[in-house]
């Protein structure tokens, strides 16, 4: 008959006191047998322990062979240790004990025991009778140190007649930590509150006395946004462990986190670091970081003003992101939005409409930038004020046109007055003319005192120009170009092609009006910034002078004179009209043929790497961009447009050049050259 000997604790449930715990598998068929912290020990002959976890059986034990006597006290068995910083909290496995038939005086015991509490189970024989168990076992261990398991010979002697031996498989046990990890040195872009990257980590010092530093949580606006193991430790710090104290006790951690799963703002962050119990934790933080990932959002972009030259238009767009830089662009172009220029300099939110945008619409461009990029949005031409196909209108639509208005025409000579080197007609031009509204007085010369006052002047095709102190007067003017000023002309209506050179004329005299003779003048032109010395005169005994200016492009040019005490110069503006010629290579084609066009831009100047011709049709009323082109460095171009099948009659087209930034002539046409299409 087999005999069972218990102790108090014998399959008694784990403790309801809570604890923080982990968990380790000894021998377990889930982590392929492994073990990690078990000790055999014994003591006399014929005395086995199995701490590895036996390749056969799969189990972990000791046993006491029947092999001769024995003496009371010895004993073989298996022992594992709660690590520093934790204690036992329970056992679970699957056990197989046998106590062989003991000899007089002696006492063969199956045991399993905890220190410091003692026996949880045990198998003793009872009057020559063996004992022995299987099947599951789970004990609550009482945060005790350490648990054992093995064979013994109890008594003075005489034990056993059979085998002894107890062992384990499929280990589970509980270690309480009750000691929460440190956190130190927690730094990085994560951490920075003014950091605006996409992705941003962190990095700290963590330690912790039980189990380890197991994992790290990141938790934003309080969700858990990020999980990750703090360090696998060689794979050892990885569910489910093997190994006493499964994670590093002492180790550096790093967070990377993308913030383009955040929406754009703030945030609030906690970084949470827990040892191998999951529970066990310490928290850094809140702290607040901003997200700027995504561009701003800029609304469609309104213009509001006249579509007129000289009246300003201002441009207005709302715009959201974290701070955004915003800028504007204004932008010219064609009645259909082609043949786009960016106005250069016009990138402010209000623009005054020049003369170069006659006749075109005009684009303002709204961009936003802040780190999470550029986002950019144009106003559109279907809109106030360019509504139903509103185009920039002359300085003089809807103005007035009274007789001494701007834009009215005092003498008739359908000039406005704004543009009118005479405005009386009395053939002394203004700058000259002491009474330039009165035709009453004519040849009345001004007085010096108003040689400063600038006044439009012309230069004409094919012909030579007298400039006489600044101005084009007749044969009879006169203007002192006084020593000690300095007169400022702006050639206004503009030469239509400089194909000749031209002369300047003028006098110099003392602010008392006597001649300066004998006085050496110095002539200089500046192009595109780039000014260049064009000779020297000297002026007669009577003061007169006169130079020969070399033809060319839209120019400054500039006289200065001086006699070591005073100083004077005299300054011209003159603007040249591009000179663009266009033919036809063929002017009869059929429907859905191919027209071509060769031509070209005169004075030179070009760059090959610009756009500085468009290409126009006239249709229903009006001149219209069908494409833009780059020219030749000599100037050349050709153009093909091919025609609809539908399209019969005839058509004029023209080249036209576009205002561009180191291109020193005015905007030019061509003449209109025409193609017939013909049916079929």
């Amino acid at each position: 008959m087999a005999a069972t000997l218990t102790a108090a604790g014998i399959l008694a449930a784990p403790s309801a006191t809570h604890a923080a715990t982990y968990t380790i598998q000894q021998c377990h068929s889930q982590t392929n047998y492994a073990v990690s912290g078990l000790v055999g020990s014994f003591q006399g002959a014929y005395a086995y322990t199995n701490q590895a976890c036996d390749p056969s059986s799969r189990t972990v034990g000791a046993a006491l062979t029947a092999s001769g006597e024995r003496s009371g006290g010895e004993f073989a068995q298996v022992t594992f240790s709660a690590p520093q910083g934790t204690s036992l909290d329970s056992i679970s496995a699957r056990r197989t004990a046998t106590a062989g038939a003991a000899r007089a005086n002696g006492a063969p015991v199956a045991r399993l025991s905890s220190i410091p509490s003692g026996s949880r189970e045990a198998f003793a024989a009872v009057a020559g009778y063996p004992a022995s168990g299987q099947g599951m076992i789970a004990f609550a261990l009482d945060g005790d140190r350490s648990v054992s398991w093995g064979a013994y010979c109890e008594g003075t002697s005489g034990c056993p007649v059979g085998d002894t031996s107890y062992s384990l498989q499929d280990i589970e046990i509980r270690l309480r930590d009750n000691q929460a990890p440190s956190l130190a040195n927690v730094a990085g872009t994560l951490r920075s509150e003014t950091d605006r990257a996409r992705v941003r980590s962190l990095t700290y010092d963590a330690t912790d006395a039980g189990g380890g530093v197991f994992r790290e949580r990141l938790i934003i606006d309080g969700s858990e946004r990020s999980t990750e193991l703090a360090d696998a430790n060689g794979g050892r710090c990885v569910l489910p462990f093997t190994t006493p104290t499964p994670c590093k006790p002492d180790m550096s951690g790093s967070v990377s986190f993308d913030t383009s799963t955040l929406s754009d703002g703030t945030h609030q962050l906690v970084l949470d670091v827990r040892d191998a119990t999951d529970e066990n934790k310490r928290l850094h933080g809140p702290w607040t970081i901003t997200v700027d990932n995504v561009p701003p959002a800029v609304g469609a972009p309104a213009v509001s003003g006249t579509a007129r030259e000289g009246d300003v238009l201002t441009c207005t767009a709302p715009v959201a992101g974290q701070t955004p830089e915003v800028r504007f662009q204004w932008i010219r172009a064609a009645s259909d939005g082609s043949a786009r220029y960016e106005i250069p300099g016009a990138t402010n939110a209000a623009y005054t409409i020049s003369a170069a945008d006659e006749g075109r619409k005009l684009i303002c461009r709204v961009s936003a930038t802040d780190n999470g990029g550029t986002a950019d949005r144009e106003s559109s031409i279907t809109q106030p004020p360019f509504a139903d196909g509103q185009l920039v209108s002359t300085y003089c639509t809807n103005r007035p046109t009274g007789s001494t208005d701007e834009c009215g025409d005092l003498d008739g000579d359908r000039i406005a007055n704004r543009n009118d080197d005479d405005l009386d007609g009395d053939g002394v031009p203004n700058l000259a003319d002491s009474a330039p509204y009165d035709s009453s007085r004519p040849g009345s010369p001004a007085s010096p005192s108003s040689s400063t006052t600038t006044t439009n002047t012309s230069s004409t095709a094919n012909s030579s120009t007298t400039l006489v102190g600044g101005t084009t007067v007749g044969a009879a003017g006169t203007v002192r170009f006084l020593l000690g000023r300095e007169t400022a002309v702006y050639v206004g209506k503009q030469a239509r092609w400089v194909r000749s050179s031209f002369k300047m004329r003028g006098r110099l005299t003392r602010p008392d009006g006597s001649p300066m003779g004998g006085l050496k003048l110095f002539v200089t032109q500046a192009v595109n910034g780039k000014t260049v010395a064009l000779g020297s005169t000297v002026t007669d005994p009577d003061g007169n002078w006169a130079f020969q200016i070399p033809r060319g492009p839209s120019r400054t040019l500039v006289v200065a004179a001086g006699d070591g005490v005073n100083a004077a110069t005299l300054t011209v503006r003159q603007r040249v009209t591009a000179h663009v010629t266009l033919r036809a290579i063929r002017k009869k084609i059929r429907s859905g043929g191919l027209a071509q066009f060769r031509g070209q831009l005169r004075g030179g100047h070009t760059n090959s790497r610009e756009k500085l011709v468009e290409f126009q049709v006239y249709f229903r009323r009006s001149w219209r961009t069908i494409g833009t082109f780059r020219v030749g460095r000599d100037g050349r171009f050709s153009v093909k447009y091919r025609f609809g099948t539908a399209a019969y009659g005839r058509y004029s087209f023209r080249a036209r050049t576009m205002p561009t930034d180191g291109y020193p002539f005015a905007v030019g046409t061509s003449r209109g050259r025409t193609a017939t299409v013909r049916v079929g």
